[in-house]
């Protein structure tokens, strides 16, 4: 298989399981649904990727560029809209929009340019922070971007996989745990439609509804106030 087919099977894999994530919120969480953004644009897209190829890099690392999984998924919906007011949710304790597993929204396109991790560096006795090849994709806080999934933005084989990532005193940087965006997105239409596939096993994020919105929860924490109905039950 050539390298452009394996492109286009790829992003054909993600309108695939888009499809499937947004017809399941559209029918089980329509609130959620509501917060979808339209398309991102050509032009908003060109001007995210060149913040990300323009920006400083270590001499000898090639510019970053966005997988083109990634630009699939943008020209379906370039992120989510926040909503704050939830009704019926008396303490704010739902976020409509953070519909992805862990209670986190992927970032439109300039957000993720600006948003770019770093690694630890040492030269002689100075230890600093110098950019790396790994962009925050999906997050739970997206003004402050201080944990979520990255995804690889480097060219070459390593491009487009995801892994986990924090940062606080540092960024501390996980090795992927998905291959790509595709397999990313069919694990989490897999856990919407049938309670399995990899991200089956994690008790402590288990899809459930509350309000018309998605939410992910821990089956034996009692920590929400809002009525909430896991959505597959037997996987308690």
């Amino acid at each position: 298989m050539s390298d452009q087919m394996e492109i286009e099977g790829g992003a054909g894999r993600v309108v695939e399981a888009w499809g499937r994530i947004e017809a399941w919120l559209r029918e089980r969480a329509p609130r959620s649904h509501a917060t979808l953004l339209p398309p991102a644009t050509e032009a908003e897209m060109a001007e995210g990727e060149r913040l990300l190829a323009t920006a400083w890099r270590p001499a000898g690392q090639e510019p970053l560029s966005f997988p083109p999984e990634l630009k699939a998924l943008w020209r379906l919906c370039a992120s989510a809209r926040n909503d704050e007011d939830v009704e019926g949710d008396e303490e704010g304790e739902i976020w409509a929009e953070l519909f992805l597993p862990g209670g986190r929204v992927f970032l439109p396109p300039i957000d993720m340019a600006q948003a770019r991790l770093g690694v630890e560096a040492v030269a002689g006795d100075t230890r600093y922070w110098t950019p790396s090849h790994n962009v925050p994709c999906v997050v739970r806080y997206p003004e402050t971007v201080e944990s979520g999934l990255y995804i690889r933005a480097c060219t070459g084989p390593e491009q487009g996989v995801m892994g986990r990532f924090a940062v606080y005193e540092g960024h501390d940087i996980d090795e992927p745990t998905h291959p790509s965006l595709s397999s990313y997105l069919e694990a989490v239409a897999a856990v919407l439609e049938h309670g399995g596939g990899p991200l089956g096993d994690d008790k402590f994020y288990r899809p459930a509804v509350s309000l018309g919105c998605l939410i992910w929860v821990c089956p034996d924490s009692d920590e929400l106030d809002v009525p909430w109905e896991l959505v597959h039950p037997q996987h308690r």
